[in-house]
């Protein structure tokens, strides 16, 4: 009366031999715009939490429900490919 018709497969997947040290270089070319992207907001995250800037603009600690969500957005900002984008 209910019963689903499931058959199982296998995909073919060739084995290649690889290291970390050879996998790095390829991540870093394919995905360099996101990793652009993620350190130029952390690093304006990181700024606007000093002195550096005027009193009116800086985000302190207290200011945690702003901080917390965009840190947490662009600390998983990575799992994008943004590479097949023309700049």
């Amino acid at each position: 009366m209910f019963s689903f018709n499931i058959t199982w497969g296998a995909t073919a997947k060739e084995v290649e031999r690889s290291n970390f040290f050879q996998e790095v270089p390829r991540v870093l070319k394919r995905y360099w715009p996101t990793f652009l992207i993620c350190t130029i907001i952390i690093a304006g995250m990181i700024i606007m939490a000093t002195p550096v800037v005027p009193p009116e603009w800086q985000v302190t600690g207290d200011f945690w429900a702003v901080i917390l969500p965009l840190a947490y957005v662009f600390s998983f900002f990575r799992r994008f490919n943004f590479s097949s984008y023309q700049l």
